[in-house]
């Protein structure tokens, strides 16, 4: 019950803040399109919905880094999720060799171009993201 009204607050605050935020794709192939089409570098992070921190959507969605990801196109895959997790899961292990959350990767046209990255401090996020620009 505790994590419903946690959820519920979020969803409240975040949709009554007027701050720009990012959009971020659960797909990869779609957030791959968009990235293709939008001539933009592909930011990879692979979570758990159970991170009790919750880091990766405090960096994603913190108003701080906005202008740094305004370069990237966010493509968040839990691996946890009920229905994707274990394909997110897979992928993630096929694809970039890990099997740890959070494990971020910056991806140009296809290739890894910088990662991966663990559970971090904002500031070493921001110097990540923005030294690959």
């Amino acid at each position: 019950m505790r994590l419903f009204y946690f959820i519920l607050i979020s969803c409240i605050v975040c949709c009554s803040n007027n701050e720009k935020r990012q959009s971020v794709f659960d797909d990869f192939l779609e957030g791959e399109k968009h990235a293709i089409e939008n001539d933009k570098n592909l930011l990879v992070i692979f979570d758990n919905l159970s991170n009790p921190t919750n880091s990766v959507n405090s960096k994603i969605h913190h108003p701080n880094f906005q202008d740094a990801l305004d370069d990237y196109i966010i493509v968040k895959l839990n691996i946890d999720d009920k229905l994707k997790g274990p394909r997110n899961l897979e992928f993630q292990k096929e694809n970039f060799k890990t099997n740890y959350q959070p494990a971020y990767y910056i991806l140009k046209k296809g290739d890894v171009v910088k990662g991966p990255l663990g559970y971090c401090m904002d500031d070493e996020f921001i110097d990540f993201v923005a030294m690959s620009k």
